[in-house]
């Protein structure tokens, strides 16, 4: 699972869609998620791209899964006084999530990516297949 949402599915009122400052959305995640035949709890990893609460909103539903992030960035989510334009409430249950700095899958595949957004702390996932053995 890559990012959570921009808006907690507690802000939706009734079916219709959301609005939380800027950020609009016309379905709740976990409902979407569901239809795609799945819970959080089948969910094995999780990443964000960075902290900032337009991806976080539905993090704290994958506080089961691996958490693929980099310690710093990690560090910097629960700091005593993070910075930026942050939820923590939104993401706390990660504190205590298994974490892993480098995903590794069995099938042959490689995906990098990078945040280079204005604002976002620098990160950097790798996803590659597991060594043989």
């Amino acid at each position: 699972m890559f990012d959570s949402g921009g808006i907690p599915d507690s802000q939706f009122k009734g079916d219709g869609p959301a609005t939380e400052g800027i950020m609009s959305a016309t379905k709740r995640l976990l409902p979407q998620l569901k239809e795609a035949g799945y819970t959080p709890a089948d969910i094995t990893y999780f990443a964000m791209s960075h902290y900032h609460s337009d991806h976080t909103a539905n993090a704290n539903a994958f506080a089961s899964a691996t958490w693929i992030v980099q310690k710093a960035e990690r560090d910097f989510m629960f700091a005593d006084k993070p910075e930026g334009i942050i939820q923590p409430a939104q993401y706390s249950a990660l504190k205590g999530a298994k974490t892993h700095d480098q995903a590794c899958f069995a099938q042959p595949a490689e995906l990098k990516f990078r945040c280079t957004s204005p604002g976002c702390s620098p990160i950097q996932y790798i996803v590659d297949r597991c060594p043989a053995g």
